[in-house]
C-alpha cells in the first residue's frame, strides 16, 4: 500500500481477506452504483491501464464487471452475497473508507 491506504499494483492473493472477515472493518450488505463508481475511480487512479492494449488490472476488471451487470440489469444497487469472492475482494480493496 502507498500513503492514504491505497493498494498498489499487483495481486492481492496473499494479503486479501474477504469482506466481513477483516478486523475492525465491515461493509454494508448492499453496494450502490455510486459507491461502485467511487471504487472504480479510486482503483483506476492508482492502477491505470497499462501496455499497448491498455490492459486493466484484475481488480479494476472485476469492478467493471459488476458495473456492467448493474447497467445491464437496470439496477442501482447489488447485494454483496450476489458477488463472487474476487469481486468482493476488489471492493474491499478499493471502496473508499468513508462509504464502507
Amino acid at each position: 500500500m502507498i500513503g492514504g491506504g491505497v493498494p498498489t499494483r499487483g495481486t492481492c492473493a496473499s494479503v486479501c481477506v474477504p469482506i466481513g472477515n477483516r478486523p475492525g472493518r465491515s461493509m454494508n450488505r448492499v453496494i450502490t452504483i455510486g459507491q461502485l463508481e467511487a471504487a472504480i475511480n479510486r482503483a483506476r487512479m492508482a492502477q491505470p491501464a497499462s501496455g499497448p492494449e491498455s490492459t486493466l488490472t484484475r481488480e479494476v476488471s472485476a469492478l467493471g464487471g459488476i458495473y456492467g451487470r448493474l447497467i445491464w440489469e437496470r439496477k442501482d444497487r447489488i447485494e454483496l452475497e450476489a458477488l463472487s469472492q474476487t469481486e468482493q475482494i476488489a471492493l474491499q480493496l478499493w471502496l473508499p473508507p468513508e462509504v464502507e
